[in-house]
């Protein structure tokens, strides 16, 4: 195995011994969409969509959102004031395979949320919802749109000290999914505020969720434009993170 995948393989494991992490990512999203199906399920949404479809994607996305963002972001703050990246550094280990092997690994990650919520998905909607080359679509577009939010943990893991790294991409989490119409959609929030949340990731992310579910495919590339646009940016500020750190180290 080369430096690249045993790194990864390493990263998952430390993912799958974390029984609080599993908990956390696994379970709220769930109980969310089981809370939000019983109160707004026979509604239909602005996006032309039931209540029960449009929280399916708005809690997938939460939950996905949570496991690319809040538990890379802390860990990699705290690995860099522990000398973890210092210690990896002394191996012949390059460095885009350590920053690699933690987006991948959220991607990793990202699978059970989705199985999770999609096989819940089909419990309450039914398996009729969408046929099977929709739902292939929606289980790829979720996964992979788990990549601007890991690289954005790289942004905060860089950039922000180990003891306030949590609550930051706590906050910056919450923010992303409220603003982002996840919990309350869109339609419901000021004018001012709609402006602004149709350019923030989480909404790009569950608007394309939100039209594979209604079947409007060829309306989903603007905002996948926009999240491999985000994802860039981000990866690219977290390079210069990981860069900057190493000339602090090793300077």
């Amino acid at each position: 195995m080369n430096a690249f995948g045993a790194q990864t393989v390493m990263e998952v494991r430390r993912i799958a011994r974390n029984t609080r992490f599993l908990i956390f990512t696994l379970l709220t999203p769930l109980v969310y969409y089981i809370f939000f199906v019983l109160a707004f399920g026979d509604r239909t949404s602005a996006q032309g969509i039931s209540g029960k479809a449009f929280f399916l994607v708005s809690m997938a996305a939460f939950g996905v959102i949570g496991t690319a963002l809040v538990s890379f972001a802390g860990r990699i703050a705290a690995e860099r004031q522990r000398g973890w990246f210092r210690l990896l550094r002394t191996t012949p280990l390059p460095t885009s395979a350590i920053f690699g092997a933690k987006l991948v690994a959220a991607v990793l990650a990202s699978i059970g949320v989705v199985v999770v919520l999609g096989l819940a998905g089909m419990v309450v909607n039914g398996s009729g919802l969408l046929t099977a080359d929709r739902w292939l679509a929606l289980f790829l577009v979720l996964v992979l749109g788990s990549l601007p939010f890991a690289a954005l943990a790289l942004v905060i893991g860089y950039f922000v000290e180990a003891e306030v790294a949590y609550s930051a991409s706590l906050g910056v989490y919450f923010l992303l999914a409220m603003i982002g119409g996840l919990f309350l959609p869109l339609e419901f929030m000021p004018d001012a505020i709609q402006k602004v949340a149709v350019v923030t990731p989480g909404y790009l992310y569950a608007k394309i969720g939100w039209d594979l579910i209604a079947g409007r495919t060829a309306e989903i590339w603007p905002q996948a434009a926009g999240l491999c646009a985000y994802f860039l940016a981000f990866a690219l500020i977290g390079a210069i993170g990981l860069r900057r750190d190493e000339g602090q180290t090793y300077r």
